[in-house]
């Protein structure tokens, strides 16, 4: 388990504690609990490495120190679907602008639904 000592001269394992979340050992006989660097998680107290983002949720990120899965968002470029649970994110759609998780219609786009973009086109009287 990745641990780490708080105490001045420790003497054995029992000195050490867990590294908290948003954090990890980083590698054996660190003195110190390291933050989960930008793109990675720790969920579970104790672990060695961070968690990238992209194992749970392809072209994924997340700012540092971060605790949970939930905080790893899409990158620019792709978003969450949630009609299909937000696995992975998805490429943004032609007529889309994509970041942060979300798609918003461009300039002669419109939403069809939650999702998808579809070109506007001229209405004519009848």
């Amino acid at each position: 388990a990745g641990r780490a000592s708080a105490v001045l001269g420790a003497k054995s394992a029992d000195d050490c504690e867990l590294c908290p979340l948003g954090t990890s050992a980083g590698a054996s006989g660190q003195s110190a609990c390291s933050e989960c660097p930008g793109g990675r998680f720790s969920g579970i107290r104790g672990l060695m490495e961070c968690e990238h983002c992209s194992s749970r949720r392809p072209f994924s990120t997340a700012p540092p120190g971060s605790t949970a899965s939930d905080n790893c968002t899409c990158i620019d470029g792709y978003y969450k679907d949630l009609t299909r649970g937000g696995l992975p994110c998805e490429l943004c759609p032609t007529g889309g602008k994509c970041s942060n998780d979300t798609v918003v219609a461009e300039s002669g786009f419109f939403m069809a639904g939650t999702t998808l973009a579809s070109r506007c086109s001229l209405l004519t009287p009848d």
